[in-house]
């Protein structure tokens, strides 16, 4: 579980580099993060004890409150586009997110019984035989992606990944109050447990409070 999160935070910093990210404050080990989207759009991600959380949907900000609206679609599979490139002879191979053109900072490639670990963009792919039968394209969190040039006539493929996580289970709907410093609170109503871990049956308010990771995001 700690890798996962620690490749979790890799792929985070990767993906949400430049966007508004609003991340829970009061925890220590866990986390939620909304990265908002210029186009009114964002991206949760929960990492927690047992996997990590991705959702998506729209978001609404004003001068007093900002609002998530969850979406129930979600692109669940991988989608490969491929054709040949008749001024080359070797495997040309890109992954990217599903979600937009950035390529993916890091994959595994299985070809001629040996493993070449790529990372992107600096590293080169190295030149393998665009008359192979089979390779194998694997990211770390993701099943195996199988790939046939020889059998599809293609040298250049690109790769969009589905969603890595799990998906939201939460509410569909989260509304957040700013605060004076600039944060924002948001209330849950859970129910109790008793010190022994057992269910009271009565209901309590819990304050949970985010923050932008750039602090001149801040509403004024």
């Amino acid at each position: 579980m700690k890798f996962a999160i620690f490749f979790f935070l890799i792929i985070f910093s990767f993906f949400a580099s430049g966007q508004d990210t609003l991340r829970e404050l009061n925890t220590s080990m866990f986390s939620k993060y909304y990265v908002l989207n210029a186009n009114g759009t964002f991206d949760f991600y929960y990492a927690h004890c047992t996997g990590i959380e991705y959702g998506t949907g729209k978001y609404q900000k004003t001068k007093n409150e900002i609002s998530f609206s969850f979406s129930e679609n979600l692109q669940k599979n991988d989608s490969i586009a491929c054709f040949k490139d008749s001024n080359s002879d070797s495997i040309n191979i890109k992954v990217f997110s599903y979600k937009n053109t950035t390529e993916f900072p890091v994959y595994k490639i299985l070809a001629n019984n040996q493993v070449y670990t790529y990372f992107a963009p600096e590293q080169l792919l190295p030149k393998i035989d665009a008359e192979i039968d089979s390779i194998s394209v694997r990211v770390i969190m993701s099943p195996p992606i199988k790939l046939y040039p020889k059998k599809n006539n293609c040298n250049v493929y690109k790769i969009y990944l589905g969603p890595l996580f799990s998906h939201y289970s939460g509410p569909k709907s989260v509304e957040m109050e700013l605060l004076k410093n600039g944060n924002y609170k948001y209330i849950v109503s859970r129910e109790k447990y008793n010190r022994k871990g057992e269910r009271t049956g009565k209901m309590e308010k819990v304050v949970w409070t985010y923050g932008f990771e750039n602090e001149t995001q801040h509403i004024k």
